[in-house]
């Protein structure tokens, strides 16, 4: 059984798992696993169950249309679409069939993204372009590239941040012509960049930058157009998992959209760090894992104290596979020529063990739960720091194709 509930007071079951969660309006949503959609209009301190088909696809991300129009967007071609506010939900998948974890609509014009493509639409949604990722010429299979964000500034105008890749760089796609071409933009690999924004100035990238002898610093550069960028100011700390409303931060958030950048602590959680998809509003933070939780911060106008220094590298050793087996290909994936990348964070105990599976890309409900379902088994050597077993967090991608 899954729980929501704030910090401190009481919890309620949610039928299925959270996977996606975003702010409109001073209302917080939250969609996942069975097509669920819940809402919340008081900070997550109540929920209501707005929809939920057992056995359903998995909803990623929300799109919210001018006036009352609220859209979710998932595996398979999974859309759930309301005009009323949320009241009233109707089925309507998009075509190809493919998942879709990140989608902002503008008018007609719709920009996606799943582990492995960028994904354009003309119609409103309805119909979408997926364009696979290829790096410097080669395709993903010589340099993979996973999409960490993508950021839209109107219709024409988008940029999508891609992970390293097998060189340690990172890049920004952008497009100014709705997606119909993308121009690539590299960065060498000091520059660790972890969250893209747009507002109505241009982008935002945030990160760190790895100078020699200094150390990791934060660091931020901006762009009118998404292909010359010009350093900025630094944030006072790693921005990190962007979004519409700001940046996680280590020890809380930035509330980013106002005139003034605002800093909000909340209480550290050792065993679920901030991570990935989260939504605030007002002093009330969300964010969704293995579970729903619900946080009240606190403003704060300082931030955070700097993390300590880095443990000598002759001092770690990195966990590392003992027995990694494919997950198992489910026939009835199979049968419907489900293919494509899974997305799983998950956290390796000090014992070498699987703990908190987090669900971020998916092609297909049943390649997720299968990937799911296979990666519990799995066993690492634990990761050791000065000798001392420690947990850690790390990305897993698991890649099916028909002829695998």
């Amino acid at each position: 059984m899954l729980w929501l509930g704030l910090a401190g007071g009481s919890a309620r079951p949610l039928p299925a798992m959270p996977l996606g969660i975003a702010e409109q309006g001073g209302t917080l949503w939250v969609c996942g696993d069975d097509e669920m959609i819940a809402s919340s209009a008081d900070g997550g301190r109540h929920w209501v169950l707005r929809h939920w088909q057992s056995s359903g696809e998995m909803l990623f991300s929300f799109a919210f249309r001018g006036g009352q129009g609220i859209e979710a967007f998932g595996t398979a071609g999974a859309r759930v679409v309301s005009r009323d506010g949320g009241t009233r939900w109707k089925e309507r998948p998009y075509r190809p069939a493919r998942g879709l974890e990140q989608v902002e609509l503008v008018g007609k014009a719709g920009y996606g993204a799943s582990a492995d493509a960028i994904a354009t639409s003309e119609n409103g949604g309805d119909t979408w372009t997926f364009a696979g990722i290829k790096a410097g010429g080669k395709s993903r299979s010589d340099h993979y590239r996973e999409v960490i964000q993508v950021a839209v500034r109107d219709a024409e105008h988008a940029a999508a941040l891609m992970a390293a890749d097998g060189q340690g760089a990172q890049a920004v796609l952008a497009t100014a012509d709705g997606g119909r071409h993308w121009r690539e933009v590299g960065f060498p690999k000091a520059w660790g960049w972890t969250g893209l924004r747009a507002d109505g100035s241009g982008y935002h990238l945030y990160g760190k930058h790895n100078g020699a002898g200094s150390g990791a610093r934060p660091a931020a550069v901006d762009s009118s157009d998404g292909l010359v960028w010009k350093v900025a100011a630094a944030p006072p700390s790693a921005y990190r998992e962007c979004g519409e409303q700001g940046c996680l931060m280590d020890g809380g958030w930035a509330e980013l959209r106002g005139a003034a950048p605002r800093l909000w602590a909340e209480p550290e959680d050792a065993d679920h760090p901030l991570r990935r998809s989260w939504a605030a509003e007002g002093a009330s933070f969300c964010q969704v894992g293995d579970v729903l939780r619900c946080r009240r911060g606190r403003q704060a106008w300082a931030p955070p104290a700097a993390a300590a220094a880095a443990v000598p590298s002759d001092r770690l050793v990195a966990a590392h596979c003992l027995s990694c087996p494919a997950p198992r290909y489910p026939v009835s994936a199979r049968q419907m020529h489900h293919t494509g990348v899974v997305l799983v964070q998950a956290r390796i105990d000090a014992s070498g063990h699987i703990q908190q599976l987090v669900l971020l890309a998916a092609p297909s409900a049943d390649l997720a739960r299968a990937t799911i379902e296979g990666l519990r088994h799995w066993r690492y050597s634990p990761m050791r720091v000065g000798g001392r077993a420690v947990p850690v967090d790390t990305t897993i991608t698991t890649g099916y194709t028909l002829g695998g």
